[in-house]
This record gives C-alpha cells, sequence and structure tokens, in this order.
C-alpha cells in the first residue's frame, strides 16, 4: 500500500485491506478482529502514515477510504463504553490526524480529512460540543475553497453525514451552509465537473430524506435553485433529474411543511410538465416490435412524470389538484403534439393522489381524453390509451373509498368501443398493444355484468390481433384474452373453443429464443381460461397442456423469462383439476423445489456503477454498514413465486400432498429466515398450516391426525414462534401471525406442552405491551408535531389501522 513502486498494486492494497479488514458478508474472513492489539497499533499508525505520503488520487481516496472503514467497525466496538472513554478506547491519534490536516494548507491533506470525516462523523466521540463552531468553520472554508473543487466536494459529503449524526440542539452553527453547497453545485456546472455536481445533488437527496426538517430556514432558495436547474434543458439531463429529486424528497419526508411553502404547487409543477413535453418523435418508434424504451426510467419525460405522481400522493389533491388540473387542460388544447401527450400523461400521474378531487371532474376529464385516442400523432393515441387505462385503475371501485359507482360503471359506454378502435391502428402496432393492455386495466376493475355485452366485441378485436407479426402485440393480446376471461369468468365458457386452438398453435410452434415470453404469456393465459371456464370444459386439453408444460421446464435455462410463467400455470392447473392433478405432482413438484431452493446472487460493490448501466434494473442495491451490495432481483422474485405456488398445491391436493410434505418441509422451515425477500418468508409461514392439514388428512399409514401433531410439535412450532418474534416487516407479521392460529385450528391448542404454551404467550403479548406507546405517539403527533395538517393525518390513520390488524390477530 505505501513502498510498491506500482501504483495499481498499491491502490490494490488499500481495497483489498478495507475489504477484508472487516467484511461485509463474511464475518470468518475479516482479519481485523483476529489480530492482537499490538498489530492493530502498529496497522492504525502505518495507515495514519499512509495519509501523508504524496500518491496520485486514485491511491489517495482508496487509502482514505480503508482508515474510514477500520474506524467506523472499531468505533461500533467501543459504543457500549462510558461516553467519556469512547475516544481514548477507540483511535484518539485519528482525531489529532484528521483535525491537523483539515486546517492544512495542503488541499490533498484537506480533502483527505474530509472524506474520512464523511464516513466517521462520530470521530469528535464526547469532545464534540468542544469542537462544534469548529468543525462549522471548517466545513464552511472547505465549501468555499473554489481553487479545489474536490476539497469541496469531500466538505459537502462531510457536511451532510455530521448533520444527520448529530442532535438538534448542535446543528445551529451548520444551518448557514445550505446555500454554500448550493452554490458548489452552480460552480460545478459552470467549470463543467458534472461528476461533482451530481455528486452534491446526491449529498442534498440523502440529507432531504433523513434530515427534512434542516432545510426549514432555507427552503425557498433550495427550491427556487433547483427548480431553475431542472427546467434548464441547456443542463445535464443527470443533474437536472437529481435537482428535481431534491425537492421530490422533500415533499416524501416532510408533506406538511412543503404544503406551507406558498407558491411551492406553482413552482415545482411547471417544471415536472415541461420535463414531460421532453419526448423526441422517432419515425420507428410505434412499428418497433419491442417495449425496452418505455422500461427507461431516467429520461427527462419519464422522471417528470414520476416525480409530479409523488407530489400529487404526498401533497394531496386539496393542494395540487386545482392548479395542475388548470396547467393540463391548457397543454391539451396546444398544437404541439408533445403537449397534448404531456397532458395525457399527467392525467396518468395525478388520479391516485388527487382521487377525490380529480373524481368530481372526471366525467370531463374523460370527455377530453376519448377525442384523443384518434389524434394524428401515434404518440398522442398511446398516452391517451395509457390514460384511460389508469383511469379505470385508479378509479375502479375500492372497499377502503367506498365509492359505489366506479369509473367502469361510468364510462363504459365510451371506454371499451374507442379503446377497441384503438386495436385496429394496424400501421401503429405499439398503439394496437397500448389499447390492449388499457382494457386489461379496464376488465381488472369490472363487473361482470358490465363487462357482459361487450365480450364480443372486445373478443373480436382480440382474435384478429392474434395474427398479429408483432411479437409486442401478440404478447399483449394473449394477457388481454387471460384478463377478459378471468373477468368474464363462466360467460366465457361459449369463446373458450374458438381461441384454444389458436394458442395451442402458439404454444406448439413459437420456439425461437426471441418467442420465450410469447410462449410463456400463452400458457398463463391458457391455464387462466382454464380457471374461468372450468374443469369440465379444460379436462380435454389439460394432457396436452400439461406435456407442454413440462417441455417447457424441462428447456427452460438460467435467464429463461418463462419459469415464473411456468410454475404460475402448473398450480392454476392443480387449481383447475384439483385433486386429480395428483398424478402430475411429481412432475411439477422438482422444478418447483428448485425454484424455491435458488440462491440469488450477491456481490460486493465498489460503487453503483459496478453493474452496468442496462442491467441495473434486474439488480436490488443495499448497504451494510459502509459496503455496497447487490442482489439479483430476478432470483428473489423466482423464490417468492414459487413459495406461492407451493400453498396453491398444498391447498388443493389436501391429504394427496401428504407424501411430498417431509420433502417440502425442512426446506420451507429454512426459509422463515429468509431477510432479502418479506414475501418468501410470509408464504413460508402460510405453508406451515397447510402441511399440516395435509398430514392430518391423509387416510394412508404413517399420516394422520397424531401425524400432524407430532410434525407440529417436532418441526414446526419453534422455527415459526421464532420467525414472528424477529420480524420486523408489520404485513409478514400480520400473515404469520395468521398462520400460528391456522395451524392451532388444526392440531389444537391444547396439544401444546407447557414449556411452548410459555413461548406462545410471549409471542402474542409482545406486540400488545407495544400498543400503548404507540397509540401515544401517534396522538403526540396529531396534536403537537409543528407538521401536522389534515392530509398528514391520513397517512397515521392508516399507520393506526395497521397496527390494529396485527394485535387483532
Amino acid at each position: 500500500m505505501r513502498h510498491s513502486p506500482h501504483l495499481e498494486a498499491k491502490q490494490t492494497a488499500a481495497v483489498l485491506f478495507r475489504r477484508y479488514s472487516f467484511h461485509a458478508t463474511d464475518e470468518e474472513a475479516s482479519f481485523w478482529p483476529r489480530c492482537q492489539p499490538a498489530t492493530q497499533n502498529a496497522l492504525k499508525t502505518e495507515l495514519l502514515d499512509a495519509l501523508g505520503d504524496d500518491a496520485p488520487s486514485d491511491v489517495r481516496h482508496k487509502i482514505s477510504d480503508a482508515v474510514a472503514h477500520i474506524a467506523k467497525n472499531i468505533s461500533f466496538t467501543h459504543m457500549q463504553l462510558p461516553a467519556e472513554q469512547q475516544l481514548a478506547h477507540f483511535w484518539p491519534e485519528l482525531l489529532q490526524r484528521l483535525w491537523t490536516c483539515m486546517q492544512s494548507p495542503n488541499p490533498v491533506l484537506r480533502e483527505s480529512a474530509l472524506r474520512i470525516f464523511s464516513v466517521v462523523p462520530s470521530v469528535f466521540g464526547d469532545q464534540l460540543t468542544r469542537y462544534i463552531n469548529e468543525v462549522a468553520t471548517v466545513l464552511n472554508v472547505g465549501l468555499q475553497d473554489a481553487a479545489n473543487i474536490d476539497v469541496q466536494l469531500a466538505a459537502a459529503k462531510a457536511f451532510v453525514t455530521f448533520i444527520q449524526n448529530i442532535g438538534n440542539e448542535h446543528r445551529g452553527p451548520f444551518v448557514s451552509l445550505i446555500p454554500v453547497v448550493l452554490q458548489v453545485v452552480n460552480l460545478c456546472l459552470e467549470r463543467g465537473k458534472i461528476d461533482g455536481a451530481q455528486l452534491c445533488l446526491e449529498a442534498l437527496i440523502d440529507l432531504a430524506e433523513t434530515e427534512p426538517k434542516f432545510f426549514r430556514s432555507a427552503l425557498r432558495d433550495v427550491v427556487q435553485s433547483m427548480a431553475m436547474m431542472a427546467s434548464n434543458t441547456q443542463l445535464d439531463d443527470g443533474c437536472r433529474t437529481l435537482a428535481l429529486e431534491v425537492v421530490v424528497s422533500l415533499t416524501d419526508q416532510a408533506p406538511g411543511m412543503m404544503r406551507k411553502m406558498p407558491d411551492f404547487v406553482q413552482t415545482v409543477i411547471p417544471v415536472c410538465l415541461k420535463m414531460m413535453m421532453e419526448v423526441e418523435m422517432d419515425d420507428d418508434w410505434s412499428r418497433t416490435d419491442s417495449t425496452e424504451d418505455m422500461l427507461d426510467l431516467d429520461t427527462p419525460s419519464s422522471v417528470g412524470e414520476q416525480d409530479l405522481d409523488r407530489i400529487c400522493c404526498n401533497l394531496g389533491g386539496e393542494v395540487v389538484f386545482e392548479f395542475a388540473l388548470q396547467s393540463i387542460g391548457t397543454m391539451v388544447g396546444r398544437p404541439e403534439w408533445e403537449a397534448r401527450h404531456a397532458a395525457l400523461m399527467a392525467i396518468s400521474a395525478i388520479g391516485e393522489g388527487c382521487y377525490k378531487k380529480m373524481r368530481e371532474h372526471l366525467r370531463a376529464i374523460v370527455d377530453a381524453v376519448i377525442p384523443l385516442l384518434r389524434d394524428p400523432n401515434p404518440r398522442v393515441r398511446f398516452a391517451a390509451c395509457n390514460a384511460l387505462g389508469q383511469m379505470s385503475t385508479d378509479f375502479m371501485p375500492h372497499e377502503h373509498r367506498q365509492t359505489a359507482v366506479g369509473f367502469q360503471s361510468l364510462f363504459h359506454a365510451q371506454v371499451i368501443p374507442g379503446l377497441c378502435e384503438a386495436t385496429r391502428d394496424t400501421a401503429h402496432p405499439r398503439v394496437q398493444a397500448h389499447a390492449a393492455a388499457a382494457i386489461v386495466n379496464f376488465c381488472d376493475g369490472a363487473a361482470r355484468s358490465t363487462l357482459e355485452p361487450y365480450l364480443d366485441m372486445i373478443l373480436t378485436h382480440l382474435g384478429q390481433l392474434l395474427s398479429s407479426q408483432y411479437i409486442i402485440v401478440q404478447e399483449q393480446v394473449v394477457t388481454t384474452i387471460a384478463t377478459v376471461a378471468d373477468a368474464a369468468q363462466g360467460h366465457f365458457a361459449q369463446y373458450y373453443s374458438s381461441f384454444m386452438p389458436h394458442l395451442k398453435h402458439i404454444l406448439h410452434n413459437a420456439r425461437e429464443k426471441t418467442h420465450r415470453l410469447l410462449r410463456a404469456k400463452t400458457m398463463e393465459c391458457v391455464t387462466l381460461m382454464g380457471l374461468a371456464v372450468g374443469k369440465e370444459i379444460f379436462a380435454a386439453d389439460s394432457p396436452e397442456v400439461t406435456a407442454i408444460l413440462q417441455e417447457m421446464q424441462a428447456n427452460s435455462d438460467e435467464d429463461d423469462p418463462a419459469v415464473s410463467y411456468t410454475l404460475s400455470s402448473w398450480a392454476r392447473v392443480c387449481q383447475i383439476l384439483g385433486k386429480d392433478f395428483a398424478p402430475y405432482m411429481a412432475a411439477a413438484i422438482l422444478p418447483l423445489l428448485r425454484s424455491v431452493q435458488i440462491k440469488p446472487d450477491i456481490i460486493a460493490l465498489e460503487d453503483d456503477e459496478d453493474i452496468d448501466e442496462e442491467n441495473r434494473d434486474d439488480w436490488q442495491l443495499m448497504s451494510i454498514d459502509d459496503q455496497k451490495l447487490g442482489i439479483k432481483t430476478s432470483a428473489l422474485e423466482e423464490k417468492r413465486t414459487a413459495c406461492e405456488m407451493l400453498c396453491i398445491y398444498v391447498r388443493q391436493l389436501q391429504g394427496a400432498f401428504a407424501p411430498f410434505v417431509q420433502q417440502v418441509l425442512p426446506i420451507s422451515l429454512t426459509l422463515l429466515k429468509f431477510y432479502f425477500e418479506d414475501g418468501v418468508r410470509m408464504y413460508s409461514a402460510a405453508l406451515m398450516p397447510y402441511l399440516l392439514r395435509a398430514v392430518q388428512d391423509c387416510a394412508a399409514p404413517g399420516y394422520g391426525p397424531a401425524a400432524a401433531q407430532a410434525v407440529w410439535l417436532q418441526q414446526i412450532a419453534n422455527p415459526l414462534m421464532e420467525c414472528i418474534k424477529s420480524e420486523y416487516d408489520p404485513d409478514a407479521v400480520v400473515m404469520e401471525l395468521d398462520a400460528l392460529r391456522d395451524c392451532l385450528e388444526v392440531v389444537g391448542i391444547e396439544s401444546l406442552p407447557g414449556a411452548l404454551l410459555s413461548v406462545l404467550t410471549q409471542v402474542l403479548v409482545d406486540p400488545l405491551h407495544d400498543y400503548k406507546p404507540h397509540c401515544m405517539a401517534l396522538q403526540e403527533a396529531r396534536t403537537t408535531h409543528e407538521a401536522y395538517d389534515a392530509q398528514g393525518e391520513l397517512a397515521r390513520t392508516e399507520d393506526e389501522n395497521h397496527n390494529k390488524r396485527i394485535h387483532t390477530q
């Protein structure tokens, strides 16, 4: 790290030292805890000396990161000591060196010290009060060091982490530094330092997410500065979207504060709408047989739409809707197609957050949207389909909203014919596919009586699209047919025989790699049709369908998108056939258990850029201490789906599943501790009573009520109760308590020995002990919180209702 003549070796040594001193995922791989105190002290000295070495910035940064990593981890060890002893036992020499470096005339040393300080802001220990004003001065000097941009950036990062780690009583001297950070952003942009500007903006976002009230005194300056930056099309798009994110993050975390800011809506909503107009018209767009560009959520138009949605949800319709509707109404009538497109996408975005206010104007809005299904521009027609589909979802009947009449009942006579007509736009397959997708949204909330008169119209148009040359259209059409069948249920029986031959033709012939998703969605459609019409009609096709399913799973590979569809399709066939599915269970269980046991890829990251931009959406990023980790989401989704499908199999087959219980149970018990995905734990818990019932209901030797009680006492009871005790997700707690109750209904609570009964009592009593303090905290928030307002009451009421669900269980 210090003495190699090769710069790459120095850098690599520093990285490896940081990574393996305290390993993020493998405690046994960490070498620091195994070193003797004398060795640790010698290493500390060597690290501090390395900070003063003359080295290129990349090497210095890696050395600084190694020092910070050691300091952060050993500080955890000393947190249990009395405050006055923490610094002495921590690393007193580090504080001395940092303080000297931060005040050094050498900008290289100042940057290194600030970089470490940003990771270990607790380095001052009990001496924080003594140093607080000096720290503010050092940070201010660093932020205004215009001759050394790296020092400014390190100071900005240190400023944010320091504020996040000190109490309100110490923050006074730092409030005036927010405008200085804004100046650093503007200076970076003026000098073309895009990475530096983005780093400062990301730091401000981090602060807005954790300490939004710290912005109060500079709120107007922050909002106006960020709005100007976001609306400036001459700037880098990444900087613009980050600037808007600063403001929207404040609405996420402190909606009451933002509602009370004069002209906030009038300042920020136009920025969102302007960004939403930044859509280019590619001549090939409407005929591109792919939707990949629709998945790009980082473009200004997509960011503007997402942020408009968030602002509406955070601030509510009383604050946002009137101005938003006025702005949208103006844009609908403008001659530029980009304005009409943005207006329609804005209608899609505001419905969820402005539900009550928008519902009052819904007929006028629908009357304005329907004619745009025939707009001369295909992207506007696409956006009109999108708006109708989203309103179908946002304004469908909902039990919590107590609306007797939903969107579907009010507007079926306009929407269904309009969308069906849009599916005939053969020159623009993207519009066809999106019209079919909007029909899915409409059908999801439609009563059968509403839908039945239109079945001929809808299914005639969809049937014509099955022969489209565009995969994008075919994939969407089979999904829409499946949705219509699911919504129509028995009324679909008269159409079953006309669609099934076409769908089986796709299953037999769509074998190219580019057709895998089409084939998978077609299988989904076939099995959903089977569920709709029932076993009597589907039975004739079931041998052929199950044979294709077996062939699909036998030929799938690791990245095959069909895997989750295949799992779900097997489960639906099981639902259709009921106990008659038992002969197929041996074929279905093996791939299912492979998916249940799949181990998600986990990688340690130096930074987010270690994952290719094009693959970023396939990974979930998380941090353990200061180590970033990436987890492949597709594996998590497959695992969760497989756990859910297991519940369906056991519930349907009942006692016929008993031979597979001991194959499944040990695996599912281990998944009660799978903390990377809540759904995996939830469905694994939900599976337990079904497995007990399968053992209890089986008449074969070795099964029955006594065997079920043995499985409960010897295998399930303790792991399930431990799972509930350690659960942190409220939704999972409710589902796990449901599972516990259902298990006890199967075996009887009288079967519990005294020791287990004691554990059970503790599991049930602990949440009740927390209830009174929780209620008191909610009441305090209602009466004393400085940001309290009527809109904020809704979120608190939902939180309270959720906790009541837990206590009811």
